[in-house]
């Protein structure tokens, strides 16, 4: 697929053009802020995150002392070279890998970065979560890092939601049963878990495809399939690793603008890793990824209004 961000152009000249602010980060203007500085206004928050892989007696360093915080309720992307590390970034946030040291902290539910990011968080709350009301007190976060496979793995699947490049639907089950899923994971009974994903599938538009297998789709489809089965058990956070990298261009923005909808309409907190610049532009706030360490991306010029960073 051809990418929308020309191959020809330097550094600097493709941070000018991601840092042209489009309709999303004209509603919003959050300052980057430092995990240790503002911890609890933040859902999610890391300190001196790294991660490294040794082969033949050398050790690749590919995220060097991460110090990230996502703020409730804001769509950021995270751009870089192909190869900087952007998909080892969200597998570790998403704990689907885990760090060579530092922290990653999550807001609990009912806390007040839970509220501001959405208020009506009582719907459709997975089996046994709390509602997210206003907090009359505040509970400690929780460290990722220091849970347990079982209780790491039960919080990632209520808590998290991730949508890859591929669309990863099991193809020997229909849409209907793979968005279904998570449900079942987290202990509801088949029929509540049915009703749910059929809610989940009309919000992406494939309602009338709930019973078709996964090879009988189109790549369009596909991924809001995978978005659907994403989000079925209301996580408050989303990662979405170049969702529609694999998408010719037309389709691609239709992706991107459901994702961007149900973004806003589910109070998300969703960080997106992409190459295409006019996503990123869409975006609250830019964050590069370059030699292991995030960096803000400064204004494209005097005359550009700022994406937050």
């Amino acid at each position: 697929m051809t990418l929308t961000e020309p191959k020809r152009e330097s550094g600097a000249e493709r941070d000018a053009a991601v840092c042209r602010p489009g309709p999303l980060a004209a509603h919003r203007r959050i300052q980057f802020s430092s995990p240790a500085s503002n911890p609890i206004a933040a859902i999610l928050w890391t300190r001196q995150l790294r991660k490294s892989f040794s082969a033949g007696g050398a050790t690749l360093e590919i995220l060097r002392g991460i110090d990230l915080a996502l703020q409730p309720g804001e769509l950021v992307a995270v751009v870089g070279e192909s190869g900087c590390g952007k998909s080892t970034l969200l597998h570790v946030l998403s704990t689907l890998d885990s760090a060579s040291s530092g922290e990653i902290y999550f807001a609990p539910r009912g806390t007040m970065a839970d509220h501001r990011a959405n208020p009506d968080a009582a719907r459709r709350e997975a089996p046994g979560a709390p509602s997210a009301v206003a907090p009359a007190s505040t509970p400690a976060p929780v460290c990722l890092s220091r849970l347990g496979a079982e209780a790491l793995a039960e919080f990632r699947n209520r808590e998290i939601g991730y949508v890859w490049q591929m669309h990863h639907l099991l193809p020997e089950f229909t849409l209907l049963e793979n968005v279904m899923l998570p449900r079942l994971i987290a202990g509801e009974t088949p029929a509540r878990a049915a009703a749910a994903a059929r809610d989940d599938l009309a919000s992406v538009g494939l309602a009338d495809r709930a019973h078709h297998r996964a090879g009988e789709l189109s790549g369009g489809e596909q991924q809001r399939g995978a978005l659907a089965r994403a989000l079925t058990l209301s996580p408050r956070l989303l990662l979405a690793d170049e969702p529609t990298g694999n998408l010719d261009e037309a389709t691609g923005e239709r992706v991107f603008d459901l994702l961007a909808r149900l973004h806003r309409e589910r109070g998300l907190t969703t960080l997106l890793a992409t190459h295409n610049a006019q996503f990123a532009r869409r975006c609250d706030r830019v964050l590069r990824l370059h030699l292991g360490q995030l960096a803000p991306l400064a204004p494209a010029g005097p005359s550009a209004s700022p994406v937050s960073g």
